[in-house]
């Protein structure tokens, strides 16, 4: 089909490119497309590219790869392409203080956030044992059960964001 590309500019410091408008992007698409776009700055670390499509106030990022041509991605709608750069490692925050005293049944929480939202993964271990966090929006819960002993325990989250960006928090507590 005949694609519309209307440039729209920006001042946001992370962008790399400007702004591609592909087409209203009320009209379906078939099938996942490539986007492509080369960005005019030599400075970029290519690493942390990432190419986020906007649809009104719905954002979507994809990790940005070279092609040969420019830095690429897969999408399955149309909208508004940008290249952006990401060198801010995500947030995490625990419900408890450190040094906390837990027992059976109590719940911990991590938030974790991203400034583009998008984490690609998470984990949480216990005295280097994998712990299961149940996902719940931006949060992962845990409810103390017999799975963790009573004792001194260091609880590690580690938290990567699409461009790869990590963040690894610890948290010492106390289970009686």
């Amino acid at each position: 089909f005949p694609v519309t590309i209307l440039t729209i500019g920006s001042d946001d410091f992370e962008e790399k490119s400007k702004s591609y408008q592909v087409q209203p992007d009320y009209i379906p698409v078939n099938s996942s497309f490539r986007v492509s776009i080369q960005s005019s700055q030599s400075n970029l670390d290519t690493s942390k590219l990432l190419i986020r499509k906007t649809i009104k106030h719905k954002i979507e990022i994809k990790k940005a790869v070279y092609d040969g041509f420019g830095f690429s991605a897969m999408f399955k709608e149309l909208g508004a392409f940008q290249l952006i750069e990401d060198r801010e490692s995500p947030i995490v925050q625990f419900n408890l203080q450190k040094g906390a005293l837990v027992k059976s049944g109590t719940l911990i929480s991590i938030a974790v956030s991203d400034n583009n939202k998008s984490i690609k993964s998470f984990e949480a271990r216990c005295n280097g044992k994998w712990l299961m966090f149940k996902p719940t929006g931006t949060r992962y819960q845990y409810q103390v059960d017999d799975h963790l002993p009573i004792g001194e325990h260091l609880l590690t989250a580690v938290v990567v964001d699409e461009a790869g960006n990590k963040t690894v928090a610890q948290l010492p507590f106390k289970r009686r």
